[in-house]
């Protein structure tokens, strides 16, 4: 579903399963990369983030998810 605008992605993933990525890849694209950077490997899409946010208030301010 959608989170924010096009461009942003919520990866939830178990710690045991980004150890076990694959390493022959580049390292951008490792989520084990990410999850060693606290997800600041690059420059994060603030506005995205921050729209994801905005996402995140509405549905809590309309019953939540179930």
């Amino acid at each position: 579903k959608n989170l924010g605008p096009s461009g942003v992605t919520l990866v939830i993933i178990r710690k045991d399963l980004v150890a076990k990525g694959p390493s022959d890849i580049p390292a951008m694209l490792q989520y084990r990369t990410h999850a060693e950077n606290d997800s600041m490997y690059n420059t994060p899409p603030t506005f995205g983030l921050y729209t994801m946010g905005l996402v995140f208030k509405w549905i809590l301010n309309n019953g939540g998810l179930e």
